[in-house]
């Protein structure tokens, strides 16, 4: 049920992104609020929780250690990943990253992701595989032509135990500015892997909410369902339609009621039904001849098979109160590897209605 309930908030947070953005800075403040921020800032020697304000009343918060040492994170990030209005973020030391300025015309906006990639590459001495980056858009303005970018990055060698935790609890890796402010970047983001949400969701989300979406699930299914069904049947209306349509004409071309039911019993008298007739045929022939194909139509029944006689299957098949001037529709052959004959018969229907 966890797994559930992670799985549809995710989902919903990335729809309510789409409608978050375009509101004005009152109105998106207003419908959804910022997350609290925890900051764990990490050292040489350990790690020390920042709690701010908003949550200093929290009893869950409030009881997670302040200060521990480095063996002690994986517990205290997969508490913080549990509490569903707090986001998280840890700060790895600024002295720690490498920072590049990087200056990129303008025109390749939408490309920015790979000629960041191809830049750090270029000017460092380090391939992909060997760090962890993110990046932000510095100055836009600078000059009509180029904008600046500002990339961070560090070595995968000491921080890679540290950042695949941080995946694993879906908490971001940035760092902290002299002023104690934290940077717009997160070396753990990409496309596979979101990060816990930096707004809260504007309801209380609970199991309840789960069981509402599954029960709404369960109730639009018969509906589903049942508009399937009426596709069948409007389908089926309209391949029995000029049918049907003859019927009612011969109908009404009576004046009395007598006359019309005279038609209705010719029309049931010289009605086959399909279900009689294979009952009548799987009880006449032997249980050593087989049917492979059988198929009707208003002026023909076909029937393809095996048995031992084609000719003793073709006086029975005659015999039917059901079919007349049965006859083979091609020769005759033997079955490979067996004693039996393999027939195409084909017969009319004689007009019989059974009650």
């Amino acid at each position: 049920m966890r797994i559930l309930s992670q799985i549809t908030r995710d989902c919903l947070h990335w729809l309510l992104t789409g409608l978050r953005w375009p509101l004005p800075e009152n109105i998106r403040q207003l419908l959804f609020p910022e997350a609290p921020r925890v900051i764990i800032q990490v050292t040489n020697s350990g790690f020390e929780l920042f709690i701010p304000e908003a949550l200093q009343h929290n009893k869950l918060v409030s009881s997670l250690s302040v200060k521990g040492q480095h063996s002690s994170l994986p517990e205290l990030l997969a508490q913080l990943a549990t509490l569903d209005k707090v986001k998280a973020t840890v700060a790895i030391p600024y002295s720690d990253f490498l920072v590049k300025t990087l200056s990129i015309p303008k025109g390749a906006n939408d490309k920015l992701e790979s000629i960041v990639r191809f830049e750090l590459e270029r000017v460092t001495p380090f391939n992909l595989e060997q760090i962890y980056y993110d990046f932000f858009v510095a100055d836009e303005n600078a000059n009509k032509a180029n904008i600046f970018i500002t990339a961070f990055l560090v070595t995968s060698q000491k921080y890679q135990d540290l950042v695949e935790l941080c995946i694993k609890n879906k908490i971001a890796v940035s760092c902290i500015d002299d002023e104690m402010n934290i940077l717009p970047i997160n070396i753990t983001s990409s496309k596979k892997n979101h990060v816990q949400s930096d707004y809260l969701l504007p309801f209380s989300f609970n199991y309840t909410f789960v069981f509402l979406i599954c029960l709404s699930i369960l109730l639009l299914a018969p509906l589903l369902k049942y508009d399937g069904l009426i596709q069948e049947l409007e389908t089926e209306i309209a391949n029995n339609r000029s049918e049907a349509l003859s019927l009612r004409e011969s109908m009404l071309s009576f004046n009395n009621q007598n006359s019309r039911g005279a038609v209705l019993d010719n029309y049931r008298i010289n009605y086959l039904s399909p279900l009689n007739l294979l009952e009548n045929l799987s009880q006449s022939l032997p249980q050593d001849t087989w049917l492979r194909t059988f198929s009707t139509s208003p002026q023909f029944i076909q029937i393809q098979g095996e048995s031992p006689s084609a000719a003793q299957t073709l006086a029975l098949i005659e015999r039917s109160p059901y079919l007349e001037n049965a006859e083979f529709s091609s020769p005759v052959s033997n079955v490979a590897s067996s004693d039996k004959e393999e027939f195409h018969i084909i017969a009319t229907a004689r007009p019989v209605y059974d009650q």
